[in-house]
């Protein structure tokens, strides 16, 4: 809570010192609904990934705690090296959010193409090193935040499955940043509920009856392929319909 407040005291600085053009003031309030539309409709993939991503973490606590608290600390560990490695990629995906929406809005397909895949081939390489880093060095990793054998053994074998679909996930949430900033929110919004709500959830709740455990581990990795092949094609086809300069 400390964290998130003094982030948002430093951030707010920007705004009332004059260091950015833009001025809080309440005479600058949007007055037309379409406005607000605009907004909403912009934004809407992005309080719908973290209202979705909160009800995936209780699931997942609640579905590993039935093996004990051993597992709901190892699957946590998991989230939080994961958060870890995701942070160059969400990096290179919110910067390359303006100059994607600068290039799109003025209609420089070209740029707009290799901006995309500049920050895809970035991140994913990025997220291939992680990967193989995560799969070599499982236990040390996991064993850094919990020094108990049971949190090693659990989260070793979740932490390598996700460390295997960490490359397919950075793709699809990259589409899923490009959807959005397009003005596609309904795509972006479908990618997000399909990996959530579609898959992992009922991922969650259906392979720990077949695989115990395993399925717990593997619910995740399993979700990330998926969306991955449904984001791919989508993907090719909206670049496919831009004009070629």
């Amino acid at each position: 809570m400390l964290s998130q407040m003094v982030s948002w005291v430093i951030n707010l600085q920007f705004y009332l010192q004059g260091v950015t053009r833009v001025q809080l003031d309440v005479r600058t309030l949007a007055r037309r609904w379409e406005q607000y539309r605009l907004l909403f409709t912009t934004g809407a993939p992005s309080l719908f990934r973290h209202c979705c991503n909160m009800l995936a973490n209780v699931v997942l606590n609640t579905v590993a705690g039935g093996w004990g608290d051993a597992a709901i600390a190892a699957m946590s560990i998991c989230a939080r090296l994961l958060y870890l490695s995701n942070a160059v990629s969400n990096g290179m995906n919110q910067g390359s959010q303006p100059v994607i929406g600068y290039a799109y809005g003025k209609q420089d397909w070209r740029r707009v193409r290799a901006s995309f895949a500049f920050s895809v081939k970035v991140s994913m390489l990025s997220m291939v090193a992680f990967g193989a880093v995560g799969i070599v060095f499982a236990p040390q990793l996991v064993g850094i935040f919990r020094d108990d054998p049971q949190v090693i053994e659990v989260g070793r074998t979740a932490l390598r499955l996700i460390c295997v679909a960490l490359p397919l996930a950075n793709f699809a949430n990259s589409a899923n940043i490009l959807f959005q900033i397009v003005g596609r929110p309904v795509t972006s919004t479908v990618l997000i509920f399909g990996r959530q709500l579609a898959f992992y959830i009922p991922a969650l709740l259906l392979l720990p009856r077949f695989c115990g455990l395993l399925g717990v581990q593997m619910a995740g990795p399993l979700a990330d392929i998926v969306v991955f092949a449904i984001a791919l094609p989508l993907t090719l086809r909206y670049f496919r319909s831009l004009p070629e300069s």
